[in-house]
């Protein structure tokens, strides 16, 4: 980053002295410098939207994993409470108990 604030000032100067002198062999050296600022920012800016891809993509992968487990989880708890309580009516049912109710008794006076 040094060398392109470097290179930034380095056609800083070139301008000016350009404003100085104002030479043909200046300006084409300018426009050379500044051509070649402007490519190599291009190039950062490709870098920099390369690796951004990259990390979306991988952050979308963990996301995506994360609601598949998730799913996996839920559908194994309500397996199991759907399981617990099946065989809670079947084991109920087949003792002939019923489930307790509550009842009011009334003590005499």
């Amino acid at each position: 980053m040094a060398n392109l604030l470097f290179k930034s000032s380095a056609a800083f100067l070139i301008l000016e002295r350009f404003k100085e002198s104002n030479t043909l062999e200046l300006s084409q050296i300018a426009i050379l410098v500044c051509s070649k600022v402007a490519a190599i920012l291009l190039c950062k800016s490709a870098s920099l939207q390369q690796i951004w891809n990259d990390k979306s993509e991988s952050l979308k992968q963990v996301y995506a994993n994360e609601l598949v487990n998730t799913r996996q989880t839920c559908h194994k708890l309500e397996a199991s409470n759907s399981l617990q309580t099946i065989a809670k009516t079947d084991y109920e049912d087949n003792l002939g108990f019923e489930p307790p109710t509550p009842r009011l008794i009334k003590l005499s006076s």
